[in-house]
């Protein structure tokens, strides 16, 4: 479900007073409250599911009472399947299923990636009685806290827990670079374990190399980094295809720039750039507010371009003569033989590029983020600046250089053994 179609099914006397230019804010913040409300254990919305305080925009001519109204009437058009207002969403007929207060049939219940559990699922779970009940995940890969994920590996009582600590996959190095990561930033005490790998962290260079998969923060920061790569003529694949990663979006917002036909309802509302701009910057899209600058940066080439990639993402190629591009959310439970980090991991960085946050100043989901990237990689981690600036300013001893020849200077000694293996 989309804001824009938020904005439509409300009644037109819930939002006569407010401006057109703030009217798709308003439409973002009811969607905001209805997915908070969807996401929890709660049966009914509530004032504390409104994602809007008045202090934080005050030239809002609305409020949260307003939100929270029009937030209960698009849930009552959703379970009303008779007039199809509004779509029911697969966290829709979730929270309809909890609300029924379901008994499940079977003696014992699993969880896997109990980590990115929302308040809606564990609600069923827990009022299940005289049932076994087995959660497995890893508190350290929730990355869909946005989502309302609740981790439900940390709310277990009374439960044995069981720790794989051995990784299969990458060598000593990463282990070690994952065991301070954890540490500092969650307090984690166990150590992982590295696979009889070795495991090289190195330095993301500027000319790309075929054969590797390249690792996105966001769907247009890898966009950004493919556009870089059909610059340099390397063939490119985008897991689960290149629509996945809504490229309509950016064009969408080339045309309102430059001119042209726009093709996503969501934009369509939008006179011009500078009312998309607006909204992007009062309501905090982060997605809108990327395609504005990728198409800042691109100028007039980025629609030929854009014909170029998505000419280049649908021609079949050898895995080992092109790159595969894939988000970090999309390559979570996956491994690569050589994986690179897109440079948009901006969390990690602080108010100017050439800065760096401690790792206590970067939000945990971000860098839960990180270590779901940097452990997805077999035998070669390539860094960009950015995240290699953080990690040095962090960890200056894990074994992460500028270069290779710096970074086989620091190698531990143990790296690519298992301890006490030969």
């Amino acid at each position: 479900m989309t804001a824009w179609q938020v904005l439509q099914a409300l009644p037109e006397a819930a939002q006569s007073h407010i401006s057109e230019e703030q009217r798709p804010v308003f439409a973002r913040h009811v969607l905001e409250s209805l997915n908070r409300f969807l996401y929890s254990s709660d049966k009914q919305i509530k004032m504390q599911h409104v994602a809007f305080r008045k202090a934080n925009d005050p030239d809002a001519n609305y409020d949260a009472h307003e939100i929270l109204k029009a937030a209960r009437f698009c849930w009552r058009l959703m379970v009303d399947y008779s007039t199809r207002a509004l779509p029911m969403t697969h966290d829709g007929y979730l929270k309809v299923f909890q609300i029924s207060d379901p008994i499940l049939k079977g003696d014992t219940i699993l969880l896997d990636e109990g980590q990115d559990a929302n308040g809606s699922m564990l609600s069923i779970i827990d009022s299940q009685r005289s049932v076994r009940k087995i959660f497995v995940g890893d508190r350290h890969q929730q990355i869909y806290a946005y989502r309302g994920a609740l981790n439900a590996l940390d709310r277990l009582e009374g439960f044995d827990e069981y720790a794989l600590t051995q990784s299969f996959r990458y060598g000593e190095t990463t282990a070690s670079l994952a065991t301070r990561i954890l540490k500092d930033a969650s307090n984690e005490e166990r150590v992982i374990r590295g696979a009889p790998i070795e495991t090289e962290i190195a330095v993301a260079e500027a000319n790309l190399e075929p054969g590797k998969a390249i690792l996105g923060r966001s769907n247009i920061g890898l966009i950004n980094r493919a556009l870089e790569a059909i610059d340099q003529r390397i063939p490119v694949s985008f897991r689960g295809g290149l629509k996945q990663y809504d490229p309509i979006k950016l064009v969408d917002v080339y045309a309102l720039k430059y001119g042209g036909t726009l093709r996503s309802p969501e934009l369509k509302r939008f006179r011009s750039y500078e009312t998309l701009s607006y909204y992007a910057q009062k309501s905090g899209d982060a997605d809108i507010l990327s395609a504005i600058k990728l198409v800042d940066t691109r100028g007039r080439d980025l629609l030929r371009d854009m014909d170029r990639l998505t000419h280049a993402a649908s021609c079949p190629r050898d895995p080992s003569n092109g790159i595969d591009f894939l988000t970090v959310h999309k390559a979570k439970g996956l491994e690569f033989d050589r994986v690179e980090l897109s440079d948009d991991f901006s969390a990690l960085e602080g108010r100017r590029k050439s800065e760096t946050r401690a790792v206590s100043e970067v939000p945990l989901s971000e860098i839960n983020l990180l270590y779901v990237a940097l452990t997805r990689g077999i035998r070669r981690i390539d860094l960009p600046k950015g995240v290699r600036s953080f990690i040095q300013a962090n960890w200056p001893t894990a074994g992460v250089g500028l270069t290779r020849e710096e970074w086989l200077k620091t190698m531990p000694a143990s790296a690519g053994k298992i301890p006490g293996g030969e």
